[in-house]
C-alpha cells in the first residue's frame, strides 16, 4: 500500500436463501470471491496490519462541532486526510 491513503466505507446485509447467505450490497460495489490468490489476500492484510501498526486507526471529529465521526481511520503515503475541531478538513503530511 503506497501513495495516499483512501478510505472504503460500505454496508452490506445479508440474506439466507437456502442454506447460502446471499450478500445485498450498495450499487457500485462488487463482490468478485476469487479475484485474488489466497495468498494475495494474506499479503494484503499484513500489509494493512503494518500501516495500521506505524498510524494507529483513529476518530476523526466535525469541523466547528468537535463531534466525533462514526468511522476510525488511519492514513498511509505522504499525505493524509483528516479532520479535527480547530482546523477542520484538509490533508496533511503527519498522522493524528
Amino acid at each position: 500500500l503506497s501513495g495516499r491513503g483512501a478510505i472504503l466505507s460500505m454496508a452490506c446485509s445479508g440474506e439466507l436463501i437456502g442454506s447460502n447467505l446471499m450478500l445485498v450490497l450498495p450499487k457500485g460495489v462488487r463482490h468478485m470471491p476469487g479475484y485474488l490468490p489466497r495468498a494475495a489476500q494474506e499479503a494484503l492484510v499484513e500489509e494493512i496490519r503494518r500501516v495500521v501498526q506505524a498510524a494507529p486507526l483513529y476518530v476523526p471529529a466535525m469541523p466547528r462541532t468537535g463531534k466525533e465521526m462514526s468511522v476510525r481511520m488511519t492514513n498511509c503515503g505522504a499525505l493524509g486526510w483528516v479532520t479535527d475541531r480547530e482546523r477542520g478538513y484538509r490533508y496533511q503530511p503527519t498522522h493524528p
